[in-house]
């Protein structure tokens, strides 16, 4: 009798214990445990159970992309002004240009206005396809897009058309639409017999150092793969003194040659050029510097 006393007091202390263990790993484990206790095995059970709804999970930050928003992204000026830019930027060699048609560039506007995830939807040819990337990956921040006046990131469609311009217009060695366009604008490029007076950066050529020296931002990347070298680029100046038509005409890399064209781009009107006596749209250039210490 009292050996059965014993045995039996030695069982509940033991599933006390066990219990005790059970109440303490419940609560470090908040719920997401199930916990039995088998007497006749002698041993603990734990299985996996369904999270409780009171735990909360960290929230996670996550950039919705959107198809079409309220508000679609525009580029800055406008459908004109992004025409323009795609004009001046792409360079179309006369070797493929017997190739035309479209390439459909896919890009996302992220709601800080960067262009961002640039790829080709449609390609027409390899050449053609990457100067349609590079053109886009190096467009100036656009105005978002915006739901309920918040702004999105949406995805957006951009078709690049490469049509070859007519025989009288066509250069020896590379044409951009650029120059097409200044070919058939009048777009004074001299005379035989009337005096040029070039256009001129406000200031003068000194000014026009000082500027770039405050302004250039060697980029990073270019640094570090050691690109340098001499930018030239070309460009209209107007009557009115602001440009049109910005392009290179000599390059170096994409990174320096999408510096140089910031640069030009943001540089306050010019001082317009003349033929004769006649203020006239004249196209002239600016070479930007990037040399490594």
């Amino acid at each position: 009798m009292r050996n059965l006393q014993k045995k039996q007091t030695k069982r509940t202390n033991r599933i006390i214990l066990v219990a005790a263990f059970m109440i303490t790993l419940g609560d470090a484990e908040a719920s997401s445990r199930v916990i039995s206790f088998c007497p006749d095995r002698n041993y603990v059970q734990i299985e996996l159970a369904q999270m409780s709804d009171s735990i909360s999970l960290p929230k996670v930050n996550i950039d919705s992309i959107y198809e079409v928003a309220e508000e679609m992204p525009i580029f800055p000026g406008g459908q004109k002004a992004m025409l323009e830019y795609l004009a001046n930027k792409i360079q179309y060699p006369v070797e493929l240009q017997k190739i035309e048609g479209r390439v459909i560039v896919q890009l996302i506007v992220r709601k800080d206005g960067k262009v961002s995830d640039v790829k080709i939807a449609r390609g027409l040819e390899p050449y053609l396809d990457k100067e349609a990337i590079i053109a886009v990956e190096t467009m100036p921040k656009w105005i978002p897009g915006k739901n309920k006046g918040e702004p999105v990131s949406v995805r957006y469609t951009i078709p690049v058309t490469f049509r070859p311009p007519k025989d009288e217009y066509r250069d020896p060695n590379v044409i951009t639409m650029g120059q097409f366009l200044n070919k058939v604008s009048n777009l004074t490029t001299g005379g035989e017999n009337d005096t040029i007076v070039k256009p001129e950066f406000p200031g003068g050529k000194e000014a026009l150092d000082t500027y770039l020296k405050e302004n250039v931002k060697y980029p990073k990347a270019s640094i570090k793969k050691k690109e340098q070298g001499s930018v030239e680029i070309k460009f209209v100046v107007l009557k009115d003194g602001s440009r049109k038509m910005v392009e290179v005409k000599r390059g170096v890399s994409s990174r320096l040659d999408a510096e140089a064209l910031r640069i030009v781009n943001n540089m306050p009107k010019w001082t317009p050029g003349k033929k004769g006596d006649t203020i006239q749209n004249i196209w002239t250039s600016v070479i930007v510097d990037f040399k490594l210490p």
